[in-house]
């Protein structure tokens, strides 16, 4: 299964100071709802960093959350994409053992496609000595890995070798990374930071999706290609 990696809204803010409370894939987006700016401090967005190895993307999520509510935003993009690559090795090696499990796995990706597939804040990717500081903790961030590691489901007995694993994990960490890269990139020029700020606006003015047949519709429809063809005279793939 692959996960679809999209300029999505960022990610609401995180929760007070349970910070160890036990968070999965059916309790993730009532915990960020009930999160608020303020309502976590440094030494909780820190006991999140201190764990980023051993956690799997849900908890990783949870402490972007965390990060971003003590405003600790370089912190909290880091645990983001280090959510989104853990999660991308995760539902391609680790095999549901039952229907519930999977269940589980496709409810993890359901998370990140509609939630938690953007590239962070905005103000990381567009500030290079922040976005420095995120990138000296993503490329430092070395997930650990055992027939003990729980990915949120329960898994089957073919587990996948430590080595496959690692090496997954090192293809997607990569490719996220050049994915932030262009982004970061993109956002620098202001001709195309601009057609990106209206489109999220109109997004935030239709938020169950644009009609199709709307002056909405057709305007984001505009906007998409204008952004897409900025992009190539940049020399700008995001990735691809």
């Amino acid at each position: 299964m692959r996960i679809l990696v999209a300029l999505t809204a960022a990610l609401m803010l995180g929760i007070p100071s349970p910070t160890y409370a036990q968070v999965t894939t059916d309790n993730l987006l009532e915990r960020f709802a009930a999160l608020r700016p303020g309502s976590t401090t440094q030494a909780d967005c820190a006991a999140q960093l201190a764990n980023a190895t051993k956690l799997n993307a849900v908890n990783l999520f949870y402490g972007a959350g965390v990060c971003y509510a003590a405003k600790q935003s370089a912190e909290g993009s880091f645990l983001m994409s280090a959510g989104q690559t853990r999660a991308l090795t995760d539902l391609s090696l680790m095999q549901p053992a039952s229907e519930a499990d999977q269940q589980a796995a496709a409810a993890l990706y359901g998370i990140i496609f509609f939630h938690f597939g953007g590239p962070g804040r905005e103000e990381v990717l567009r500030d290079q000595a922040t976005l420095t500081s995120m990138f000296q903790m993503f490329d430092s961030w070395v997930p650990a890995y055992s027939d003990e590691y729980d990915p949120g489901w329960r898994v089957t007995k073919q587990r996948p070798a430590t080595e496959a694993y690692q090496a997954h994990l090192a293809e997607s960490k990569a490719h996220r990374r050049g994915q932030l890269v262009d982004i970061s990139r993109a956002f620098s020029d202001q001709q195309y930071y601009s057609l990106h700020r209206q489109f999220v606006e109109l997004q935030a003015r239709n938020p169950k999706g644009f009609v199709t047949g709307t002056p909405d519709f057709e305007l984001s429809a505009q906007l998409e290609q204008r952004m897409s063809e900025r992009a190539k005279e940049l020399g700008i793939s995001f990735g691809q």
